[in-house]
């Protein structure tokens, strides 16, 4: 047979424009058998290379499948055609129209088999027999580099995003080649209940910002005779009255409630309910972080962000077998708009080092103004970071442990006396011990002032270091004292012992007598002693200041619990 002669006629076909067939007429090429079926010797390949063109493809394709058939001069030849897999006549057999399909759910590119009226349900396995060889495959234009299985258009909620469902290994029917190669990150996690029977892979595709290409890859197809080519999704910018379709368009705005004993809810749905799966979606103009979109999936460690919104999919619906059209198309998407809004919070900026937030204790001076003080031992420490962070005022749950991290970005502030202005500062060892300080919010992001939230409290405060070479220092002074005096007692007690037992008993009757009879000498006594211990009552008041530091900030940390149990105001503003 000539390979001149042998011609592809495909189509794109598209559910909402109407195309004609493309002709494609094959080339032979060498292929090595013995990679086919462990056959031996060569046999001639008639090659068939698909260009991605706009012919084929256009940014108004919202659904579409590839249809092919295959002829010799003019007569059909699609029904003596057999796929690649090693299965019965019956299983390989096309279809009914005399069409091949590359859709969702099976895709039969790659080799296949032409035996004219053939009676042998293996033909794969009988190469040396077959009529001819085929190999179909893609090749990249300037204008489409990539596989599309589905472009989707852009919306006018900045809220709305898309799920998008990815092939399996197995949508490629041959064994041989050409090899899809599925791409897994970033993939939907589900809650631990739910059993994806299908092994079919979600991903998040947020079609915004102008973004008249945003390719999104499922997956790499590894072909022969061709070079690689990914498959997967992109985005067009559309102006159809179906362009703002959403899955849950008759749900409703609605605040996310959260009671005094922290279960949050949806819609009176409890967010964690393992019948839904559910995700915080922030929009990359809430997230001064990231230009892309934020998805945060909901379980028992969830978080939760200022202005995001949260979306709750029935595991029913992203069930795959409760759809009829995967066989007919090249993709399949779902696209929703979160309605469940996250609200504000009252907080307060905090002292943050080294990714901890500070205790801290207040001091009323004498004109009674109260005084921020943080007490940070720098002994155990090396330079690590310093910054403000945003706490809750009446809300202890870590949900909430980070909750203004995307949409504001903060600035501690240090009082420099040599200028008589503020200046930032960022780690610890810039930090001066009883100097002035101020955690604030930048400017930037929206925020015209400083202080103008008033759901977020700025704060001043002092911080005082306990530095390790003075405290040092001191200590090990005393130790020398203390061991010095310990040898000057033990030398006057010897010097001492070789007295008799007369003498011991005069020296003890005399100082009976004196105890008794003289207040006065009593009282010497007692100074001479407490000028002997000196040392060691020093540093014994060392520790005990060092123990009312840390009995203050431990008090300071029962308050803070105390009012944590406490029934207390909790509004989400």
């Amino acid at each position: 047979m000539i390979a001149s002669k042998i011609k592809l006629r495909y189509k794109f076909e598209s559910s909402n424009i109407t195309k004609r067939y493309k002709e494609n007429y094959g080339v032979k090429e060498e292929y090595v058998e013995e990679k086919l079926h462990n056959q031996n010797g060569k046999r001639k390949v008639i090659v068939f290379k698909i260009p991605l063109g706009s012919h084929n493809f256009t940014h108004r394709d919202i659904n579409k499948r590839l249809l092919m058939q295959f002829f010799n001069n003019n007569d059909s030849i699609t029904n003596d055609i057999y796929a690649s897999e090693e299965s019965s006549v019956q299983d390989n057999s096309t279809s009914s129209d005399n069409t091949i399909y590359c859709t969702f759910k099976y895709c039969k590119i790659g080799f296949m088999y032409y035996k004219q009226n053939s009676s042998n349900h293996n033909v794969s396995k009988d190469i040396a027999n077959v009529n001819e060889i085929f190999y179909v495959g893609f090749i990249k234009t300037n204008e489409f580099s990539n596989l599309i299985l589905k472009i989707l258009p852009t919306h006018g909620s900045k809220y709305t995003f898309n799920i998008v469902l990815c092939p399996d290994q197995k949508w490629i029917s041959s064994k041989h080649s050409p090899k899809y190669i599925p791409n897994t990150n970033n993939t939907m996690k589900f809650p631990a209940s739910y059993k994806n029977t299908n092994n079919q892979i979600y991903k998040f595709l947020y079609c915004h910002n102008g973004n008249d290409k945003k390719f999104l890859s499922c997956g790499r197809l590894e072909q022969l005779f061709m070079p690689p080519i990914d498959v997967g999704y992109d985005c067009t910018k559309l102006n159809s009255k179906n362009d703002n379709y959403t899955n849950n368009a008759g749900e409703k705005e609605i605040n996310l409630a959260v009671t005094f004993d922290y279960k949050f809810s949806c819609n009176k749905k409890n967010i964690l309910d393992s019948k839904y799966v559910t995700y915080g979606i922030l929009t990359p103009e809430d997230n001064y972080k990231s230009n892309s979109l934020i998805t945060t999936f909901f379980d028992k460690n969830f978080k939760l962000y200022s202005k995001q919104r949260i979306i709750m999919i029935h595991l029913d619906e992203l069930n795959i077998t409760n759809f009829n059209n995967t066989e007919d198309l090249m993709g399949h998407t779902f696209t929703y708009e979160p309605k469940c809004i996250v609200p504000d919070l009252e907080t307060t900026l905090h002292l943050k080092i080294n990714e901890t937030v500070q205790n801290f204790e207040i001091k009323t001076e004498k004109n009674s103004k109260e005084v921020k003080n943080y007490i940070i031992d720098k002994r155990e420490m090396k330079n690590v970071p310093v910054r403000c962070h945003v706490v809750p005022d009446k809300i202890k749950n870590p949900a909430f442990d980070n909750f203004y991290e995307y949409h504001y970005s903060t600035s501690l502030l240090m009082f420099d006396q040599t200028t008589s202005r503020y200046k930032k500062v960022g780690d610890l060892q810039s930090l001066i011990s009883n100097a002035k300080y101020k955690c604030i919010l930048n400017t930037n992001y929206g925020i015209p002032k400083h202080g103008q939230l008033n759901y977020i409290k700025e704060s001043e405060f002092t911080i005082i270091l306990i530095e390790s070479t003075s405290i040092d220092m001191y200590l090990f002074g005393a130790l020398i004292i203390v061991a010095l005096l310990s040898i000057v007692g033990i030398f006057i007690l010897w010097k001492f012992q070789p007295n008799n037992k007369k003498a011991d008993d005069s020296i003890s009757t005399s100082l009976s007598s004196s105890t008794s009879t003289s207040p006065s000498r009593s009282k010497s006594s007692s100074v001479i002693s407490n000028v002997h211990n000196v040392p060691i009552i020093q540093k014994k008041a060392v520790n005990i200041g060092t123990k009312n530091i840390a009995k203050k900030v431990a008090g300071k940390n029962a308050n803070l619990k105390a009012t944590s149990n406490e029934d207390s105001i909790f509004k989400l503003k």
